[in-house]
């Protein structure tokens, strides 16, 4: 894991540049000042729902787009809405999803492990801590070696039927 030292500017910066991203999406109320060329950087306030209804809704409705970084969001909603609207975003995922949590929070490190996310770093933002989270569904379940039509036990039908 990076040293604290670093700031969520610099996580978020790193990330967009590493992975040549074009457009993100923040969800929240105060979105990062971001200086990267090429790279539009759209505020959204996500509805809260009642109990009646629930994300999916909203996350539909969100626009196209490469990142969308969850912000401040996840402070206003209860344990429950926020896994929810994590879940509801990686299941209509278009591209990749990074969590700026608070440090220490609701969120546990297994709640968002059991998700999918990876923790990228641990950041210091107006002298709070804050866990940098990603997911995104190219680097989420990896190739494995065995998994081929050399381990096969009929390797001539390897990949040909589906159960």
């Amino acid at each position: 894991m990076p040293a604290t030292h670093l700031s969520v500017l610099q996580v978020l910066q790193h990330l967009i540049e590493q992975n040549q991203l074009h457009r993100a999406l923040y969800l929240g109320e105060h979105a990062p000042p971001l200086a990267v060329t090429n790279f539009t950087l759209l505020p959204h306030t996500l509805g809260k729902p009642d109990a009646r209804t629930e994300f999916t809704p909203h996350i539909a409705a969100l626009p196209e787009c490469d990142l969308i970084i969850v912000g401040d969001v996840m402070d206003k909603l209860d344990h429950t809405q926020g896994l929810h609207l994590l879940a509801g975003l990686r299941n209509h995922l278009q591209g990749r999803i990074c969590l700026l949590a608070p440090h220490p929070s609701k969120w546990s490190f297994t709640d968002l492990i059991g998700l999918g996310f990876k923790r990228l770093a641990e950041c210091t933002k107006d002298g709070h801590q804050v866990m940098v989270y990603s997911y995104a569904i190219s680097d989420y379940n990896f190739t494995r070696e065995w998994n081929n039509a050399r381990f096969w036990a009929n390797p001539e039908m390897f990949g040909k039927y589906w159960w």
